[in-house]
């Protein structure tokens, strides 16, 4: 039996879904492991031993802990609910970075952001100047 078999008859949709999933998992699982380091180390400002070790602990917590809680889940209430559990807190965060999401760069609940706007930053004003 040859793997062309895989991309012919009933297997084609769950080769191609199979393969999204794969695809998908690897493009999620890299943005953590290899995102989480730069974040911990640039914008906390910690050693590379530091990062390296909040790094795995985040990691393995959060896939353990995760691992977990689906095989706890699924065999009991499916698929569909432990997706419903999983992507709710995803939609709530999606709703709030859609309500403070700030693409001017500069914190809009700030004293002086009206005297401080992008426009005027980059004229080279400041706030001082402005008032």
């Amino acid at each position: 039996m040859s793997y062309g078999a895989l991309l012919r008859g009933v297997y084609t949709r769950r080769t191609v879904l199979a393969t999204v999933i794969g695809v998908a998992s690897s493009f999620a699982y890299n943005a953590v492991a290899f995102g989480l380091p730069v974040i911990i180390s640039s914008f906390l400002a910690q050693s590379m031993l530091t990062t390296i070790l909040a790094s795995l602990v985040l990691n393995l917590g959060f896939a353990f802990v995760s691992g977990l809680i689906a095989v706890r889940i699924v065999p009991r209430f499916g698929a569909r609910v432990f997706w419903i559990i999983a992507v709710a807190p995803l939609v709530g965060l999606t709703a709030l970075l859609s309500i403070r999401w700030e693409p001017s760069g500069y914190d809009v609940d700030a004293e002086d952001f009206d005297a401080v706007t992008p426009a005027r930053v980059l004229a080279g004003q400041d706030a001082e100047t402005v008032q």
